[in-house]
């Protein structure tokens, strides 16, 4: 993702309906301004890779941009956190995520000397559930936690992916 890329991505964010945020277990609330989310997305890419606190990748079709992945919590060498979204409904349903996420996961695990990949979407949102079993991650557990900064307490599934497994995209 680059710098120009960050306001589409706050925008899919900022520019969602409630009942959509509320599949995402996001609460409008607690997002920064659109201004403040994009700095803070800019200034953290400025960073060395083992130094960031996130990484984004746009996700693109016929040189379209259709969605982004993005990993946080990262523990250079070690582990970190994985969130998907494809943007607009009509790319939704369509196996476009399970090759695309199977493609990120790759390069998250190489750029970042991963061992493991979390995940924890929302128990409810069936779409990226069926998404992480799909491209080889494994279901740990089911229980209630706030998985992020804009997110709501709520039912999750905690899924794992060991780097340097094969995915099935």
């Amino acid at each position: 993702m680059t710098g120009d890329e960050v306001e589409r991505m706050v925008g899919y964010f900022h520019d969602a309906d409630d009942e959509f945020l509320a599949l995402l277990g996001a609460d409008r609330s607690r997002f920064p301004d659109r201004t403040t989310w994009c700095d803070l997305g800019r200034d953290d890419m400025g960073r060395p890779l083992p130094e960031r606190e996130y990484h984004y990748l746009i996700w693109e079709v016929d040189d379209r941009p259709v969605g982004h992945c993005n990993i946080n919590k990262i523990a250079f060498g070690r582990d970190a956190y994985l969130h998907l979204h494809l943007w607009e409904q009509p790319e939704r349903g369509r196996g476009l995520g399970t090759r695309l996420l199977a493609e990120s996961v790759a390069i998250f695990c190489r750029l970042f000397e991963l061992e493991a990949i979390h995940s924890e979407p929302h128990a409810l949102n069936p779409a990226p559930n069926k998404t992480m079993e799909r491209i080889g991650f494994r279901l740990e557990r089911t229980y209630e936690t706030t998985p992020g900064w804009i997110n709501v307490r709520q039912q999750v599934n905690r899924w794992r992916f060991r780097c340097g497994t094969a995915t099935t995209a």
